[in-house]
């Protein structure tokens, strides 16, 4: 199991019912959420991956990701 999968299970206890894990390949990780819930799904994801420390060479971090939101893989636009 990699990384992702033990972050995107974490992050997954979290959000619940709001996302459908899309696609999960190396360091990404492509859910859908309803529009409704966009927001939420926003602030949940961002609180749950900021929550996970690692320590690297003595120095604890959280792990830096990135966000982007659209329609199809055309349109997604970075938001974070």
């Amino acid at each position: 199991e990699g990384w992702l999968g033990f972050l995107s299970r974490i992050s997954s206890s979290d959000l619940g019912w709001r996302v459908f894990v899309v696609n999960q390949c190396h360091d990404s990780l492509l859910i859908e959420t309803p529009a409704g819930s966009l927001q939420e799904t926003l602030d949940l994801l961002r609180q749950a991956f900021s929550s996970v420390r690692v320590v690297i060479h003595g120095v604890e971090r959280s792990i830096p990701h990135d966000i982007a939101v659209g329609n199809n893989w055309r349109d997604l636009k970075k938001i974070s």
